[in-house]
Formats: structure tokens, C-alpha cells, sequence
């Protein structure tokens, strides 16, 4: 107790005397902790928990590989995606994206927007609704069925300057008409490639033969109680028969299975342990500065005592 009250003596002593130092010091102190926070908040937001889908433990990426020629994350053929759909044991909702552009020719103003076609289990898969009006139902996954659209927030705010009747209301996409029938909250965002729009994807029947061509994301969400090694080997059985029948285009090929999460950070992970590093870094250096300074004043009065 002795030793703490000298410290503290000594350490009001110092703070008095040099007044001006001690607020720099404090205030160094305190940006070095706020930068910290905010680093560390970056992290995770972006490597660890990117996501914040109700489903986001059960949502699985699922990708076509081949070892033999090194592929491990390649898009997917829709032929192969509606195998996977129809045969698979483990997954509530299959779901397939398509990236395309749509020309919005809306008001004399024509407009070329990124979108997508997806499932109409997209929404459903993910577990968000709309802000506005409803996400897709089962039937206009049908031919036939599919001319609605589920709009971005940002779009709705840009384009339509956030008219609350825009749903139910008809716009022109690629010169045709579609049913504007949601509009989803300003933090969805997803997939993280721009897109402005969401339209049913349904498959035309010379798609339902195509296994050559690979353009598709697929998405799958896993039943409860299902794991991810289940599923792919699920996948894979389903891929090994696909194997048998159609060798030359199924040849080799398997399905790679990653969590959103993993997925979507795949590129940014291998940054995470560098910023760590210099993050603490930093910090020791200050931090030992720091403390051999306050050593040197101490002993310093210390010898003025004497």
C-alpha cells in the first residue's frame, strides 16, 4: 500500500508540473483506444459477421469444382442447378442468381440498372421481407408468372423519388411490363454487386439441357438439424450421377460447399491477421514509450526528494 501511495503521489506530481504534457498524453491515449475500437469494429463487421440474415447459420454457398483443371468456387450450369434442386435430401430452398442488366424506359427516361433473376425462394431463403408490399410467392417461380419486381431501396429513393404507391403500380423492363410488388429496406443489400432490382428467375426449357454453360450463383438453405459436410455430400451424389450421365460435361466435376459468411469474406481474410498485427503494433510502441517516459520523470522526483 505504501509503494501504490507513491506511485499515485508521484503521479500527481507529474501531472501538475507538466500539465501541458499529461493532456497530450491523454489525449493520445484516448485516439489510440478510438482507432483501435474502430478497427477492430471494422473486422468484424466485415470478416466475421458481414450478414445479419435471420437464416444466416443455415445459408451455404454452393459452387461447382473441378480439381483437375484447380476449380474450386466456378459458377454453376442451370441444368446442374435444377438437378440440384429437384434431387437434393438436405436443403429447404435451392436457390439460383443470375447477374444481368435491365433497361428501366420508365417516364421518357431510359435507364440501364444492374439486377437479378433469382428463385422465388430468394427472399424466403434469407428470412427478410419487404419494407413495402411482399417478396416473391412460390408461383411466380412459373413460366408465365414471372413479370413482378421487388425494387431496392436506393432505386425506389432515386428513380420513383420514394413514392409509397409505387407498389402494385407497372413499370418497363426490357420493354416489357412488370408489377412493382415490394420495395425492401435501405440495409438490404444483397448480393453485394450492386444490384437494383430483383425479378423471378425461371428457367426456359433449353436451359433445362444446358450443363456447358456455367453463369449461375446458387444459394442453398439447409434444413434444421442438417450439416454442411451432409449436404455436400448430398450434393456430390447428385453430382457424381450427373458424372455418369452426361461425361462430356459433367466430367470431373463436384460441388464445393462454403458458409455465406466464409464466402463472402474469402478475399478480405487474408488481410484480417496483417491489420491485427499492426493494430497492436502500434500500440505496443506507443504503449512503451509511454512507459519509459513515466519511469524517467519518476525517478527524476525521486531524486529531487532526495
Amino acid at each position: 500500500m505504501e509503494t501504490v501511495r507513491k506511485d499515485v503521489r508521484y503521479g500527481l506530481r507529474m501531472l501538475l508540473r507538466s500539465p501541458g504534457f499529461s493532456v497530450v498524453a491523454l489525449l493520445a491515449i484516448t485516439l489510440g483506444i478510438a482507432a483501435n475500437t474502430t478497427t477492430f469494429s471494422a473486422m468484424d463487421a466485415t470478416l466475421f459477421h458481414p450478414f445479419s440474415f435471420p437464416n444466416q447459420d443455415r445459408l451455404l454457398m454452393l459452387w461447382e469444382a473441378n480439381p483437375e483443371m484447380g476449380l474450386k468456387r466456378g459458377s454453376v450450369s442451370p441444368a446442374n442447378v435444377s438437378d440440384w434442386q429437384a434431387q437434393n435430401q438436405t436443403f429447404e430452398h435451392v436457390v439460383a442468381i443470375h447477374q444481368r442488366y435491365f433497361d428501366l424506359t420508365e417516364r421518357d427516361e431510359p435507364e440501364r440498372f444492374f439486377g437479378y433473376l433469382v428463385s422465388s425462394s430468394f427472399f424466403d431463403a434469407l428470412g427478410v421481407h419487404a419494407l413495402y408490399g411482399r417478396t416473391f410467392a412460390a408461383d411466380e417461380g412459373e413460366p408465365g408468372r414471372q413479370n413482378v419486381v421487388v425494387l431496392k431501396h436506393s432505386l425506389w429513393k432515386q428513380r420513383f423519388a420514394g413514392d409509397p404507391n409505387i407498389v402494385n403500380q407497372t413499370i418497363r423492363l426490357d420493354g416489357r411490363g412488370f408489377t412493382v410488388i415490394g420495395v425492401m429496406p435501405p440495409e438490404f443489400n444483397y448480393p453485394f454487386n450492386g444490384g437494383e432490382m430483383w425479378a423471378p428467375k425461371v428457367f426456359e426449357p433449353k436451359e433445362l439441357t444446358n450443363r456447358g454453360d456455367h453463369y449461375l450463383q446458387v444459394m442453398g438453405l439447409l434444413k434444421p438439424g442438417v450439416g454442411r459436410e451432409q449436404a455436400r455430400d448430398d450434393l456430390n451424389g447428385i453430382a457424381g450421377r450427373a458424372a455418369e450421365q452426361f461425361p462430356e460435361t459433367n466430367a470431373g466435376r463436384s460441388v464445393n460447399v462454403l458458409s455465406m459468411t466464409e464466402d463472402a469474406t474469402r478475399g478480405s481474410r487474408m488481410y484480417g491477421p496483417v491489420m491485427l498485427a499492426a493494430v497492436v503494433f502500434v500500440l505496443l510502441i506507443f504503449n512503451y514509450a509511454r512507459v519509459m517516459n513515466l519511469v524517467d520523470r519518476k525517478y527524476d522526483l525521486q531524486e529531487e526528494d532526495e
